[in-house]
């Protein structure tokens, strides 16, 4: 169930079942259900959802921070109302940043079940009120680094309206109430990122403290930080963000 699914690092394998993918019955429709077709289907699997599926489930954390910071610098064309937005940073994007948008859709699926079965756990030290309150969650991605192809643009996914689990536990959301995930692409370093930003963004008595506020976290998936030859490259980014 959500509660297992939050508390515990689960196996692809039960966030598969979870979701109701059951891969041997989608293999009997290629007429191959051996188990070693099956756990290669798993591995394949792997790949692309390793990235949203890791962020999703420490999500809780970056709203969890963002509910109780100031997060007012960004810019107007990403001002969604009323509705809850998080935003985090993808430092260093490569691959992560050209898989297909049904891959990240998981990202939405598991990260609002997780926040809502965390909201409601007697350990976390967040208000689940004010969890509740801000959903539905709107989350903006932005994707940073040299190796960002240009051609992509900017765009918004959402959630299914109707998931159902493996348990007949479904979840209904209207059409205007779907969580969504914004997606920025920039092909350029963090710091020239940066520098756009302070060139566009209202004049602040503390221009250090408005970009440490610009987004609630940072994520590193695999960015080559530790190859000899990017080392210099990196270091002011690092530095920047242990400053944060």
């Amino acid at each position: 169930g959500l509660s297992d699914l939050a508390r515990h690092h689960v196996s692809l394998e039960k966030y598969l079942h979870w979701r109701g993918w059951n891969i041997d019955q989608i293999l009997s429709g290629f007429e191959t259900t051996d188990s070693n077709t099956a756990q290669s289907a798993i591995g394949l699997l792997s790949h692309p959802l390793t990235f949203p599926l890791t962020l999703a489930h420490h999500s809780n954390i970056f709203v969890r921070k963002s509910l109780f910071s100031s997060n007012e610098t960004g810019p107007q064309s990403n001002d969604l109302g009323d509705r809850k937005v998080t935003r985090l940073c993808c430092v260093g994007a490569r691959a992560e940043c050209t898989l297909p948008d049904v891959y990240w859709r998981e990202f939405l699926v598991m990260s609002s079940a997780m926040i809502r079965a965390r909201s409601s756990d007697a350990e976390t030290n967040y208000d689940a009120d004010a969890i509740e309150s801000s959903e539905p969650l709107e989350w903006i991605l932005d994707f940073v680094g040299p190796e960002v192809p240009r051609q992509i643009r900017t765009k918004t996914i959402s959630k299914f309206d109707d998931i159902e689990d493996c348990e007949g536990q479904q979840i209904r959301q209207q059409q205007q109430q779907r969580p969504q995930l914004l997606m920025n692409y920039h092909a350029s370093f963090l710091h020239e990122v940066i520098l756009q930003f302070l060139k566009s963004a209202p004049q602040a008595e503390n221009r250090t403290e408005q970009i440490r506020q610009f987004w609630d976290g940072f994520v590193l998936f695999n960015p080559g930080l530790g190859h000899p030859n990017l080392e210099k490259q990196w270091k002011p980014t690092i530095e920047f963000l242990f400053s944060t």
